[in-house]
């Protein structure tokens, strides 16, 4: 059974920039590395310019 809903007709899959990169390290569940991957992240989104459209 596939995890993707088959409601779904299209959309963006955005992965992380070299900074968010950075700010997770080398092990992603290592809790000294959530605020700073959060803070990249979010930093990340802000200057992201995605299209939005109706449906």
């Amino acid at each position: 059974m596939s995890r993707w809903s088959p409601m779904v007709a299209g959309g963006t899959v955005v992965g992380p920039d070299d900074a968010s990169l950075a700010a997770i390290g080398t092990n992603p569940l290592d809790p000294a590395t959530r605020r700073p991957a959060a803070e990249a992240g979010r930093a990340q989104g802000r200057e992201l310019r995605l299209r939005w459209t109706r449906a």
